[in-house]
């Protein structure tokens, strides 16, 4: 399971039925966060993709009725309609189609633009006298200070700011939405846990993804070891390695100066923007979720925020966030923050992510070489047991999983309830009901409940472990053709 919150924020461009504007590529440019729960279904947004599919989406923005449709002379118009119902790219309300998601647009998105740019200005002021001290974190850096604001303080405080605005759930949720006109000055973050960091924009081309693929190369490479195999041209085009192998990109240490100065910037922000609307007045208003309205609005915040800091001139931009420098000088875009240095786990995490998430002999082989110098390796335990479900061995997977939930959380242990998870998976499998439900409801009845789980090479999730587990407590599981 990837455990990484991602997070993706794109620009979009508004188009409706008989508008005069050029057709949008959805499935390029809506705004997605990746948050850690899912109370909502979301779109199948690949469905998108299709170029007929994005001209029906882009005739729907602002919704149509079904004879507006037809009129767009697509032959097999009502089974394409079909299938994105089912998917939830678009719906039906009042005998029109709309997106599934939420859409600020025309009069709405006048009003939302004036109410953020009046908050902003209050919050810029606070932003600003951040900055010497994010400064002081750059360690003499000046280029990488924005990736640091934006990355590292203003875009790390969601489950902060959610507690602190008494928000209900357990933190915000994944939202997928449209806003146009969008702002100039719009920014995202790919992450990967706390450890790797990279900023983005429609405008960058750091190739991010490969960037998270070459992760544990960086991370070795920022511990001190001579990078000469994997993606190493890559990242020195990147200008993240030298020619030698050697990191030149920015890294700091779990708990040095740097560390503790953007921890307590994040608490200050979170401070700066918790309260910061009336949500429940402005959802009714624009007729968006409370919740998804909420994680839009503290991001168009933010965008406001950069426009007007860096109109006073009190923060520069990096050139290869704005399309203006080349790749090399998209090392002032990507930060580490390092823990702890490589372990053979964290090779084994890597190898397993190789595999597409899934497992196999290699993994298996590996796994049990770390197992034979430490038997309650957690992560061992845990990607040997999914590597078994893989490879169909029930049995031997069902034993691994058994020695993973017996390790105490006390001993550091954070997959305990995923192993009575996939114990039930493998007990249904197996043809025994009973125990099966007995673990689901382990599961259900733990403190981690309700965790986000994502296995989505299996179609599971995104959901909690409680949602999954209640509903493998009414129906067995059962594994689908791959």
């Amino acid at each position: 399971m990837l455990s990484s919150t991602i997070l993706v924020f794109e620009l979009l461009i508004q188009s409706s039925v008989g508008a005069q504007q050029p057709e949008i590529d959805l499935a390029r440019d809506i705004s997605t966060f990746s948050g850690d729960q899912a109370d909502h279904t979301s779109p199948d947004l690949d469905l998108l993709e299709d170029s007929v599919n994005n001209k029906i989406g882009n005739a729907c923005l602002l919704g149509a009725t079904r004879s507006d449709l037809q009129n767009l002379g697509i032959p097999d118009i009502d089974a394409r309609l079909e299938k994105l119902l089912a998917g939830h790219v678009l719906a039906l309300k009042d005998n029109k189609y709309f997106l599934g998601i939420p859409v600020i647009v025309g009069d709405s998105r006048k009003e939302l633009a004036a109410i953020v740019a009046k908050r902003a200005q209050t919050i810029s002021l606070g932003v600003a006298t951040m900055l010497g001290r994010v400064r002081e974190a750059s360690k003499g850096n000046d280029e990488i200070v924005f990736h640091l604001l934006w990355s590292r303080v203003m875009d790390e405080v969601w489950d902060r700011t959610w507690n602190l605005d008494e928000r209900p759930g357990g933190g915000p949720p994944h939202v997928d939405w449209l806003i146009y006109p969008p702002q100039p000055t719009a920014f995202g973050t790919n992450y990967w846990n706390q450890d790797l960091a990279v900023s983005w924009s429609a405008h960058t081309s750091c190739h991010s993804h490969d960037v998270m693929d070459s992760r544990l190369l960086l991370l070795k490479a920022a511990w001190g070891q001579r990078i000469h195999t994997g993606n190493a041209s890559e990242l020195q085009d990147l200008g993240l390695l030298d020619s030698g192998g050697d990191f030149r990109g920015f890294a700091m240490h779990s708990g040095d100066p740097s560390d503790k100065i953007l921890e307590q910037l994040q608490a200050e922000y979170a401070q700066l923007v918790v309260g910061a609307y009336d949500y429940e007045l402005l959802s009714r208003k624009w007729r968006v979720p409370s919740n998804q309205l909420w994680v839009i609005l503290l991001h168009e915040t933010a965008y406001s925020v950069f426009a007007n800091l860096t109109a006073g001139g009190k923060l520069r931009i990096p050139a290869v966030l704005t399309g203006a420098a080349d790749l090399h000088d998209c090392r002032n875009a990507i930060s580490l923050r390092l823990q702890k240095p490589i372990t053979p786990a964290d090779e084994l995490e890597e190898l397993f992510r190789l595999t597409g998430w899934r497992g196999n002999e290699e993994v298996v082989t590996q796994a049990r070489r770390i197992l034979a110098s430490d038997a309650n390796n957690a992560e061992a335990l845990y990607y040997l047991g999914l590597s078994l479900f893989e490879m169909k061995k029930y049995q031997e997977a069902l034993k691994t999983f058994q020695r993973l939930s017996e390790i105490p959380r006390s001993s550091g242990n954070d997959r305990q309830v995923i192993a009575h998870l996939w114990m039930g998976h493998l007990l249904d499998l197996e043809g025994q009901r009973d125990k099966a439900i007995q673990q689901y409801r382990i599961v259900v009845e733990s403190p981690q409940a309700d965790w986000t789980i994502n296995y989505s090479g299996y179609h599971i999730g995104p959901t909690t472990l409680r949602a999954w587990a209640t509903e493998r407590i009414e129906t067995p599981y059962s594994r689908r053709p791959e």
